[in-house]
């Protein structure tokens, strides 16, 4: 098989939470769907690379069934290493072109294609929306991500800019270099104009600063970057029998979240199509991924504040600062951080519920607990709380403001630290070949060096004592080193008190991280 770009250079292969089928299978839910339970579902991802999102899935989910394909041998054969390491029987990762996928694949209930779309030949992207509609199970659902306009407007110039100076170079990582040059020498021409064209290429340039070379090659050099308007790829879709649920971004789809007069004459239009493109023209959104059904679905578009109480709830929201009796009775301001904006509550309930599920650091907890733990703690009845909560807190609401993360299950891991810790096989392994693991949530975890050797040792035969006492080893060779204030720690009896906090600090960002297991 000729080989890739991919194979050159290969695109970091991680997962992608809202591609997760428990992601998917919650949002059906939400929208009046019924597809397949997400772990005895059958998955297929187009575009797996190395599959560092389905492998995780596969490894935590014993009955779930999943197809990986990709051209690239050379990420395939990195996939089927772990897999074959880690024993996983329930992901296929097979090394071939869309094109080639045919009904002997069979029906999918889920079926993914993440940073694909765009960045591939016309009749590979109609391959893809045509895979959607034939191997998709009559209650399943698609995720299809792409670059949209008219956001991609402004990047489609600074790529054809970097195209056109990277076009000498055969090398990728010269390319990547000249490409970052490049943007670099147009902002020092530019100097200091405070112009809209200065202040977006100065803020591409920042983003891009933070990315591998290899992001930089596939999404930007690639030879194919095909965006499209969000009403063209439904068009395409809906010729096929496909129609759209929701975007894996919930946030999205409020149009709330406008002025009132805008939000008046959004809600006016009678396709649910017109009003995402219209929200669009006014976002210059440059990324979506859409989520698919079968046309003869019945989508439920109007959700009713009640609909909460069929789910799990989680939160990373935090007090801004500790939280003491007086500060949860009625009229007395509560501040709350989240992705870096502030909720500001009185009401008793809202503060309470609130505090409870910070408490929970992620663990989804359901919505009867919820009620129950807030009318234990406010002294309010549970008929009056769970009233409060849906109706005047409007927690469906907090969902589609991301303040809230909504599932249907609990969570497969624990949020405290036993005495003999115990982080899945998955992410020791993980954490042994990279800087980074997979928590139990799909998310990725970035790790250092500490982290990454004290992880190795949670496999529950040794306490936590003992984990202490093999870390010191570390220090003693030279691997690792303590510092206190800046200094190095020298005097032994010191560098093991500060071992033990070191350990305690680590098992518990494990555990807050959801990384291990009971």
């Amino acid at each position: 098989m000729k080989e890739t770009a991919y194979d050159k250079v290969p695109y970091a292969s991680h997962p992608y939470v809202k591609t997760h089928p428990e992601s998917l299978y919650t949002t059906g839910r939400l929208f009046g769907l019924s597809p397949k339970e997400a772990k005895y579902s059958r998955v297929l991802e187009m575009g797996c690379a190395a599959g560092g999102n389905i492998i995780p899935m596969g490894f935590n989910y014993p009955d779930i069934e999943i197809v990986g394909i990709d051209l690239s041998k050379i990420q395939i054969d990195e996939g089927l290493k772990v897999v074959d390491e880690l024993g996983i029987k329930n992901v296929d990762l097979k090394c071939m072109s869309i094109l080639d996928i045919d009904d002997g694949f069979g029906k999918f209930d889920y079926i993914l294609c993440h940073g694909i779309y765009s960045w591939v030949p016309a009749d590979v992207r109609d391959k893809i929306m045509k895979v959607c509609a034939r191997n998709l199970t009559e209650n399943g659902i698609a995720c299809v991500s792409y670059n949209t306009l008219p956001g991609w407007n402004w990047v489609r110039t600074i790529r054809e800019m970097m195209l056109y100076h990277v076009d000498r170079y055969k090398d990728p990582a010269a390319k990547a270099e000249q490409a970052r040059t490049l943007l670099q020498f147009i902002l020092e021409g530019i100097g200091t104009e405070e112009t809209p064209y200065a202040g977006f290429l100065s803020t591409e340039l920042q983003m891009l600063a933070l990315q591998e070379d290899a992001y930089l090659i596939h999404d930007h050099l690639e030879e194919v970057n095909h965006p499209i308007y969000f009403h063209e790829f439904m068009k395409i879709a809906r010729e096929l029998g496909l129609e759209y649920l929701a975007d894996t971004d919930l946030t999205t789809m409020l149009p709330d979240n406008f002025g009132e007069n805008v939000c008046n004459k959004l809600n006016e239009a009678d396709d649910i199509v017109q009003t995402e493109q219209y929200m669009d023209f006014i976002r210059n959104r440059r990324f979506r991924s859409t989520l698919l059904c079968r046309g003869n679905q019945v989508i439920k578009r109007k959700l009713d504040v009640s609909d909460i109480k069929n789910f799990h709830l989680s939160t990373g929201v935090l007090a801004t600062k500790p939280v003491d009796a007086e500060e949860l009775e009625d009229g007395v301001a509560l501040s709350f951080i989240i992705n870096d904006n502030t909720l500001t509550l009185e009401d008793c309930i809202s503060k309470t519920a609130l505090v409870y599920l910070s408490e929970q650091k992620g663990m989804p907890v359901p919505y009867e607990k919820v009620v129950t733990e807030t009318a234990n703690r406010t002294g309010e009845d549970e008929e009056t709380v769970d009233f409060r909560l849906y109706s005047e807190l409007n927690l469906l609401r907090l969902v589609f403001a991301d303040i809230v993360q909504i599932g249907i299950s609990p969570g497969e891991y624990v949020n405290y630290v036993s005495d003999r810790p115990i982080a899945t096989k998955l992410a020791r392994y993980l954490a042994a070949e990279n800087e980074s693991t997979t928590n139990q949530r799909h998310y990725v975890v970035p790790l250092d060096l500490a982290e990454r050797i004290m992880i190795q040792y949670l496999d529950g035969d040794m306490t936590i004592n003992e984990i202490i006492t093999a870390m010191m080893t570390h220090i003693e060779s030279g691997e690792l080193s303590l510092e206190l204030d800046g200094a190095m720690i020298l005097d032994e009896e010191q560098a093991l008190s500060e071992m033990k906090k070191l350990c305690n600090e680590k098992i518990g960002k494990f555990a807050e991280n959801a990384l291990l297991v009971g």
